[in-house]
């Protein structure tokens, strides 16, 4: 009995270690359709309350425009996304960016929805860039993304981004979807309205164990070694948590 309430107890121990929490940092879903509203988080940690979308033209980089977004219909029925317009000319200088911090977690993954036209063709071609503040951009791998009329062809789900994130302290992160093309979903240039839509942008990551494991380590171990059943029904080996 004893051995077989051991086995168990180990097994949801290994659990928790291989499948570890994962928590939403920051997320911009856009669920009223009020522009003013729907531009920052509506779902994530303290840290990133109050954190807003942009689009942005860096055409005249170091000068950055923020252009207008609004909220038109997202994703599924009474749901809103966010949308821009005048992205004609804009490959490699047009995007979509947030900022957040995730001080305490590892791990982090982007999720997001793309959707460009209608009769406004928008872009086609799009890849997610990220940095720390104060550094240089850089792409995430595999973030290259092919967007349609559509909610299924342009989306990111739980994508990986580099380790370099892990844990930055109070440093801010930075996450762009930048036009990397100027073909439009039409396989003509990109309109002088063509519309871009973004929606569903999740970010999570894992909390940092402040108290990790080594393989190797005893995590826990029962050897009744006394006798006496009050006492070896406890623990008497592995790490503190377990005592």
């Amino acid at each position: 009995m004893k051995k077989g309430l051991l086995f168990i107890f180990m097994a949801i121990i290994m659990a928790n270690i291989v499948y570890a929490q994962r928590d939403t940092i920051a997320g911009w879903t856009f669920p009223t359709g009020v522009d003013t509203v729907d531009i920052y988080t509506n779902m994530g940690i303290a840290d990133n309350e109050g954190r807003y979308i942009s689009a942005e033209d860096t055409t005249e980089w170091p000068n950055t425009v923020q252009r207008d977004v609004y909220c038109t219909n997202g994703v599924s029925s009474g749901d809103y996304a966010a949308t821009a317009v005048g992205w004609d000319g804009g490959a490699n200088a047009k995007l979509w960016s947030i900022k957040f911090k995730a001080n305490g977690y590892e791990s982090l993954q982007v999720s997001s929805k793309q959707r460009s036209g209608g009769s406004n063709a928008g872009p086609k071609y799009w890849k997610i860039q990220y940095r720390l503040s104060g550094e240089e951009w850089a792409d995430v791998n595999a973030g290259e993304i092919n967007v349609a009329n559509d909610w299924t062809t342009g989306v990111i789900s739980e994508l990986d981004l580099p380790a370099d994130l892990d844990n930055p302290g109070t440093t801010s992160i930075y996450i762009r979807w930048i036009m990397v093309s100027d073909s439009s979903i039409s396989q003509t240039l990109v309109d002088v309205n063509g519309t871009s839509k973004i929606d569903d942008i999740i970010i999570t990551g894992v909390p940092v164990q402040t108290n990790p494991v080594d393989l190797g380590d005893t995590i826990a171990g029962w050897t009744f070694p006394t006798g006496v059943d009050t006492v070896d029904i406890y623990a008497n080996a592995g790490i503190a948590l377990n005592d």
